[in-house]
């Protein structure tokens, strides 16, 4: 069983707890309910107030890429990495600077996950359905 645990305090002195736990928890969940966190606090939260107990399975910056990248151009669209971002940031919650962005699309590129295309200035990138098939 997965169990997150999620504490905040507002600027007011309020506490703030959130408990998931199940066997299988929604990456989506976690986010918008981070996200919620974040317009109450009005602030950035810091990843000392997220505790991990264990057996909890941790949402990485690369998990959620991946999955806005499945989700949004899943069925092999084209994009650059100011529409990643942009997804990141309207639909995740996730504020990333460009450049983060880019090092995660060219780190799938170079997994073979991605294609790449364009010059530099104008680069693109789309998932490798042939190899998201074969690993599938």
């Amino acid at each position: 069983m997965v169990k997150i645990r999620i504490e905040d305090r507002l600027s007011s002195g309020e506490r703030i707890c959130v408990s998931l736990e199940g066997d299988i928890l929604d990456e989506r969940k976690l986010v918008q309910i981070v996200e919620l966190l974040r317009i109450l606090s009005g602030r950035e939260l810091s990843s000392a107030m997220m505790e991990e107990p264990s057996n909890t399975a941790k949402v990485s910056l690369k998990e959620i890429i991946w999955d806005a990248i499945v989700e949004r151009f899943g069925e092999g669209r084209w994009f650059t990495s100011k529409e990643l971002r942009s997804v990141l940031v309207k639909e995740y919650g996730v504020q990333a600077k460009l450049s983060t962005v880019s090092t995660y699309l060219h780190r799938l590129f170079t997994s073979g996950y991605l294609e790449r295309g364009g010059s530099r200035a104008l680069r693109r990138y789309r998932l490798n359905l042939s190899k998201i098939r074969a690993t599938a």
